[in-house]
């Protein structure tokens, strides 16, 4: 136990100290079973308070106060130095009463002013027995009953919890899986960082002055999602058997690398997957060696005359412009005849059913109009006078949504549409349709990302009319058709994995199963 000289802990670790928060970083060396590293502790403390730390059978270099080295003593194992136990013995309600009474006056009596300090320790642990576990190639924590200050120096007390930051350094053939948001990630041989080719993923000029890995930093955040979205878009567009074909070809024992260069991959994706070389001599330029994607912008309108949905859109970049271009539209850069290839898919809900049209381009005029043919029918109604000045080709009959924001959609057999519903494409979607279809949305669509999509809608609205609220709150209190099944059968499984069932609690982390982990993680 590391402790100030100046005084001995009153009532147990830590004193009259208070954590705040503390920061945890280690490098571990698998093949001599070490651990060697620091942790930073931000307390609160009284001027002449002491300090003391839990610290089991670890050797400790030094300790920083504030950055300024301060005197410690350690004792490899720690007793209570007093003699005396640091909890009371009540009999009855009556002296656990006065125990409670006595414990909260003399909290009050010894209030000082507090400060906040930084303590900084820096130590090496040696084939640890308990807390941490050295298995073949795996090394796992177990920091329950009490076990943590086996392994790092902390106050190790259920009366002392604060936020953690966790920091670990590997092997490169190693990879650090902890609880908690991940904050970054990087390799120790990053030298320079590239900003403005960032998001680019496979681009030589993108990476040009970009070493070591490409997942540092919120940059490298980036480049890991898009290539998992783009991975997802070349699935969906292959179909599911063949990408599976072409990952047990990358994985196959026989292979003498589990790694492959983008044209490699691009000739698994002709060759295996079906996929005809126009459209990967497009795909690939445009989403793997460019930056940015698509972003959307869609409105419609109905013709009760041709029972058609006009859908307009204008199409733009998430990309910087580049110098001298002035293809700007509401912000967004114009791709004029470039675009992407593919085509994104519109499902419109009608009343008498529901119907994909895949017939939205992202390549082409960035302002285009789009028309899909219903295949429902409005139903009849009392003739109505034709209208002074209509003209004859009946293009007066146009109900645009944009001036019927408060009128239900009863002139048109539309219930609410969706772009891109099965979330093909990486894109930034701007969709705009009558209130009330986005209501139908919410209170219809069994799609979880359908309804959240609605509420982001809704809640955003300027003015809530009491339509909008109703929707909203019936949505909040409708549980009759889920009856939380889905919830309780999620924490059935979990319980089956992850708790010890004779004692009712969770066992420990076990990473032997890397991928079990991170689902039993997200489930958490």
């Amino acid at each position: 136990m590391a402790k100030a000289r100046k005084q001995k802990p009153e009532g147990g670790a830590g004193g009259g100290a208070t954590v705040l928060h503390q920061k945890l970083c280690l490098s571990i060396d698998m093949e001599n079973q070490l651990i060697y590293g620091y942790t930073e502790i931000k307390v609160l403390l009284a001027e002449n308070d002491t300090f003391a730390l839990h610290a089991d059978s670890m050797t400790i270099r030094n300790i920083l106060v504030d950055g300024e080295a301060a005197e410690f003593e350690y004792s490899p194992h720690w007793k209570n130095v007093d003699g005396q136990p640091s909890w009371l013995s009540v009999s009855c309600p009556k002296t656990a009463a006065d125990a409670a009474c006595s414990a909260y006056i003399s909290s009050l009596t010894g209030e000082s002013v507090k400060n906040t300090k930084l303590v900084r320790v820096d130590y090496i642990l040696e084939k640890a027995e308990t807390g941490v576990h050295f298995v073949n190639n795996v090394l796992h924590s177990n920091s329950q009953i009490r076990r943590a200050h086996c392994w790092f120096p902390c106050i190790d007390s259920a009366t002392q919890r604060c936020p953690f930051d966790l920091e670990f350094t590997v092997s490169t053939d190693l990879v650090a899986v902890s609880n908690g948001d991940l904050l970054y990630q990087a390799n120790c041989t990053v030298c320079q960082f590239d900003v403005s080719g960032a998001t680019g993923l496979g681009s030589p000029a993108a990476s040009t002055d970009l070493y070591g890995t490409q997942t540092f930093g919120s940059y490298g955040k980036i480049r890991s999602l898009k290539a998992v979205a783009v991975l997802q878009t070349l699935e969906k567009q292959m179909g599911p058997d063949f990408f599976r074909k072409i990952l047990q070809m990358i994985v196959a024992s026989t292979r003498a690398s589990r790694t492959l260069s983008t044209k490699e991959f691009r000739h698994l994706a002709n060759k295996i997957g079906n996929l005809e070389r126009p459209f990967l001599k497009e795909f690939f330029p445009r989403w793997i060696e460019s930056c940015g994607c698509p972003i959307m912008r869609l409105g419609i309108s109905y013709s009760k005359r041709r029972n058609m949905v006009e859908l307009a859109v204008s199409r733009g970049c998430t990309a910087k412009a580049e110098p001298g271009s002035d293809s700007h539209t509401d912000g967004d850069i114009q791709e004029g005849a470039t675009g992407w290839p593919g085509m994104m898919s519109v499902r419109v809900h009608e009343t008498d059913g529901v119907y994909d049209h895949p017939i939205l381009p992202l390549a082409g005029e960035a302002l285009q109009v789009v028309e899909l043919q219903c295949h429902s029918k409005v139903a009849a109604k009392r003739f109505q006078k034709t209208k002074k000045g209509s003209k004859p080709d009946g293009s007066d009959d146009n109900v645009d949504a944009s001036t019927q924001e408060n009128r239900m959609s009863m002139d048109a057999p539309l219930l609410w549409i969706r772009v891109d519903p099965e979330m093909e494409y990486l894109a930034e979607i701007h969709f705009h349709q009558p209130i009330q279809m986005w209501i139908n949305q919410l209170e219809k669509d069994k799609d979880v990302i359908s309804q959240s999509q609605a509420i982001a809608v809704l809640e955003k609205l300027p003015q809530l009319s009491f339509a909008v609220i109703n929707a909203l709150n019936n949505f909040l209190n409708d549980t009759k058709d889920t009856d939380l099944a889905g919830l309780l059968h999620l924490v059935k499984f979990y319980k089956s994995r992850r708790f010890d069932a004779d004692i009712g609690l969770p066992r420990p982390n076990d990473f032997h199963d890397i991928p079990e982990y991170f689902v039993l993680e997200v489930m958490h």
